[in-house]
């Protein structure tokens, strides 16, 4: 293992975030895998050595945010531009969806680890008036510049505009 840990401080340049977010690619990957017969993690030093890790952690969460459905990249950008604690009303309005689709897209970031609820006031969406003061924050200020590099440099001045219309 340690070998492994200096290769991956190494390649993250020993920023616990970015170390926490590499593992869990490599583990995605399936470069790094637990043998449930044999009771051990399992992985390949030549393979994850030639594993490009940028030295930008908003590229590299940009590129692993690029692997979410597009409706849910979308949602995560818009909810970037709002800033880093966003509330369903003003995102489902720029959004154009309904607060429970808002919603609904927003739980896969949640289990991805992007985003995380402020309350559990989320669950009320669609049941009660309770749901519309429903609040996320971004996990990591680097998540949330991540996701704002989502929208295209031509649409974020209308993003923004939008969101002031409020």
């Amino acid at each position: 293992v340690a070998h492994l840990s200096e290769l991956i401080s190494e390649k993250t340049g020993g920023n616990p975030f970015f170390m926490e977010m590499f593992l869990k690619s490599l583990y995605e990957e399936r470069l790094i895998d637990f043998d449930h017969h044999a009771g051990i993690w399992k992985w390949d030093m030549e393979e994850i050595g030639v594993v490009e890790a940028t030295d930008n952690v908003v590229d590299f969460l940009a590129n692993h945010l690029r692997k979410l459905p597009e409706n849910e990249r979308t949602i995560l950008a818009y909810a970037a531009c709002i800033g880093n604690r966003f509330s369903i009303g003003p995102l489902s309005f720029v959004s154009n969806k309904s607060r429970e689709e808002t919603a609904k897209m927003l739980s896969e970031a949640c289990v991805q680890g992007f985003i995380s609820p402020l309350s559990d006031t989320w669950k009320l969406i669609g049941l009660s008036e309770d749901g519309g003061s429903a609040a996320w924050r971004f996990v990591h200020d680097r998540i949330q510049q991540a996701a704002y590099t989502l929208i295209p440099s031509d649409l974020r001045g209308r993003t923004h505009r939008r969101i002031g219309e409020m």
